[in-house]
């Protein structure tokens, strides 16, 4: 019997959520009553503040501004209080690396991000400019119906009033969303707008078959993280050998890219600092690609297919000439000089038709 429930005791531990929320209404109820105040004192203040705007415009914008921004300081505490409210015991995720289109990432970071949202902490952008464009109207609309619409003047104080509803409302969703709590540092914020144009400048680069995202998936009870997401592109002919990653900088630009070709026992690596023209990092992400089909090609060898895409890349080898082929190191060596692609050659002619038009 004691084994048992031993036993039962055992299960119910770890079935249990790892992810405890207390209850939020008693924020609820205190946010409620924090705006319906600020929304009194706001009624009453600003039938002085505009009467006032008569003489002087500014007054009514610097007591509308005050109303507004000493409003925010209550919501912004009660917002981070709520968001404490979670508590969180380890999380054994179980991380597996995926590659992906760019389309479905987003489709996923989508779900993630409405799922995970009061756990992670970000900005979001969306949420700051309702914030401020609601800032904006609350000055705005009252002062236009006192100067310009004053068959309506006696609604002004109550526009402002009801403006402070969204106002508050929104503050309190940016806030909460920003703020960290116990869990965030397992549900990190991932942005898919960083790896965008590294995606794209790999779907235009000649010799690679595939572009998406490479990330890593964790799961642990019922629950699931985003890490690490990069831009990645696999080398046509030898997909499961060789692939080029492109890493971006805080602003999305393509700024690096690394190259990577497994050749049996050990791998090679290769690395280049990307331009911002678009079009000469092109040339250096096809030039990689280039380099990653000689290692390849060098130490196991080729065939028909891969003698063709060879062709194409601009690519020719040929069997090394010593007094003892059997020591040379890769039995094949490149010995062309043009390896350009047909994308480069139709860039070259362009240029010289636009050099003899001139």
């Amino acid at each position: 019997m004691t084994g048992r429930l031993s036993h039962l005791i055992g299960d119910l531990y770890v079935s249990a959520d790892p992810i405890a929320y207390r209850s939020l209404l008693p924020y609820y109820a205190l946010m409620f009553v924090v705006i319906v105040i600020w929304i009194i004192i706001g009624e009453e203040l600003s039938q002085f503040g505009l009467l006032a705007a008569t003489s002087d415009s500014m007054s009514w914008v610097r007591m509308a501004a005050a109303v507004m921004g000493t409003m925010c300081a209550p919501i912004a505490v009660l917002s981070w209080r709520m968001k404490q409210q979670v508590s969180v015991t380890s999380l054994d995720w179980k991380l597996h690396e995926r590659e992906i289109e760019y389309s479905e990432f987003e489709v996923l970071l989508s779900d993630y991000n409405k799922a995970y949202s009061h756990l992670m902490n970000r900005i979001d952008t969306m949420s700051v400019a309702m914030t401020a464009s609601v800032f904006v109207a609350a000055i705005l609309l009252p002062f236009i119906i006192v100067f310009y619409i004053p068959d309506i003047i006696a609604t002004a104080p109550y526009v402002f009033g009801f403006l402070l509803l969204p106002f508050g409302l929104m503050v309190g969703r940016t806030v909460y969303l920003a703020v960290p709590n116990d869990a965030s540092i397992e549900f990190p914020s991932v942005s898919s707008k960083l790896i965008r144009r590294a995606v794209e400048l790999l779907e235009v680069t000649y010799g690679l078959s595939w572009a998406g995202v490479r990330l890593s998936i964790g799961e642990t009870a019922g629950y699931f993280t985003l890490r690490d997401p990069r831009a990645v592109g696999r080398i046509e002919g030898i997909e499961s050998s060789a692939w080029i990653g492109v890493e971006a900088d805080e602003s999305g630009r393509p700024i690096g890219a690394v190259a990577r070709v497994a050749l049996g026992s050990h791998e090679r690596e290769f690395h280049s600092q990307l331009p911002a023209s678009g079009e000469l990092a092109r040339r250096d992400l096809e030039n990689l690609v280039r380099t990653c089909f000689t290692e390849y090609v060098s130490e196991r060898g080729s065939d028909e297919m891969l003698d063709g895409i060879m062709e194409d890349l601009g690519i020719q080898m040929t069997k090394a000439v010593g007094p003892d082929p059997q020591k040379t190191d890769g039995g094949d060596a490149l010995i062309s000089g043009d390896q350009r692609t047909p994308s480069d050659a139709e860039d070259d002619e362009n240029e010289r038709g636009s050099s003899h038009s001139a």
